[in-house]
């Protein structure tokens, strides 16, 4: 903001203005938090960003206990008492937020008085909640990330979004509704859903974890207000944004191919007897018949489909036909 007036009148206003400014990011490494990120602009109003990492929190908590435990990043691989991890988790509060983020703004900022910093508050301008799946071989999670880099293409159309993020997407909607695949010059390739403000993206992170984070730059899309008292709620709509995602992927990816459910109907079977039971011939077509009715969500008569499907008599649709 830059004061505009008159020297002779001594009349002046604020007014905002477009302006190339250096902003100062200074790197703590704070009593509870661990390492954190406060980034200060010099200017009027001057704003301010603290970004705090719950993994940090967390893990000097279960030091504080005498928990093991391996931490790779953002993530923890591996924890002796589990159940207690999930507990500390669950006990970080909006208030543990604000007196760190008070405490180094309040150092970085000492011109301003305690009335005045009553009077700005401190507001929450971005949250990223992210889930992790721990894979133990790079392997296995190199092929899912390639079959969801080819799968999520679609999971950026409104009905999709709409599961997701649990808003109704309607006519009156403003901002970008799609699914993109970026940084493709990278080794890992980050997939990012878009809604409003905000979005859910995906990516692999240090071999062997494949994560999904949640971040909006104006919660009140999710139906939030911006106080940082509203964290548990923001935190509740974010967890199931991930668990949503995760959730149509699974659709997506829940394959009987995958899972080798349709080879082995191929192969003959052994019954406890010893007697050989033969294998299906999925190229019949009265058996790719049958499969296509067994798959098919509507309310149709197995028979009748049958007929009209594959235009076989109706002696060969006989009720006898089953798997």
């Amino acid at each position: 903001m830059t004061a505009i007036g008159d020297k002779k009148l001594n009349r002046w206003h604020l007014q905002i203005a477009d302006r190339w400014i250096v902003q100062y990011n200074l790197y703590i490494n704070d009593q509870r938090w661990g390492r954190i990120l406060v980034r200060m602009c010099p200017y009027l109003p001057f704003s301010a960003r603290v970004c705090l990492n719950q993994h940090h929190w967390l893990a000097n908590r279960m030091r504080e206990e005498g928990i093991d435990f391996q931490q790779c990043s953002n993530a923890f691989l591996r924890c002796g008492r589990p159940e207690r991890l999930q507990e500390l988790a669950d006990a970080l509060t909006a208030e543990d937020l604000s007196s760190c983020g008070q405490k180094w703004l309040t150092r970085f900022t000492p011109f301003l008085t305690e009335r005045e910093r009553q009077q700005a508050g401190c507001r929450h301008r971005l949250f990223e909640f992210c889930d992790n799946l721990i894979f133990r071989r790079r392997a296995a999670l190199d092929k899912l990330g390639e079959r969801l880099l080819d799968a999520n293409r679609t999971i950026g159309q409104p009905n999709k979004i709409t599961v997701i993020f649990g808003r109704k997407v309607t006519k009156q909607y403003r901002g970008k509704l799609q699914t993109e695949i970026e940084d493709m010059n990278l080794p890992n390739p980050v997939i990012r859903s878009h809604y409003r403000n905000g979005f859910i993206k995906q990516y692999v992170r240090d071999h062997m974890i494949l994560r999904t984070e949640a971040a909006s730059n104006n919660v009140t899309d999710y139906g939030v207000n911006k106080a940082i008292e509203h964290l548990p709620a923001l935190r509740d709509k974010l967890s199931a944004t991930n668990n949503n995602y995760l959730g149509i992927q699974q659709d997506i990816l829940e394959t009987f191919v995958d899972r080798g459910q349709l080879q082995r109907l191929a192969k003959p079977t052994i019954t406890a007897t010893g007697k050989r039971i033969p294998g299906l011939k999925l190229d019949n077509p009265r058996q790719l018949a049958l499969m296509h009715a067994l798959v098919r969500f509507a309310q149709i008569p197995p028979r009748q489909h049958l007929q009209h499907r594959r235009n076989l008599p109706a002696r060969h649709c006989r009720p006898r036909l089953h798997c």
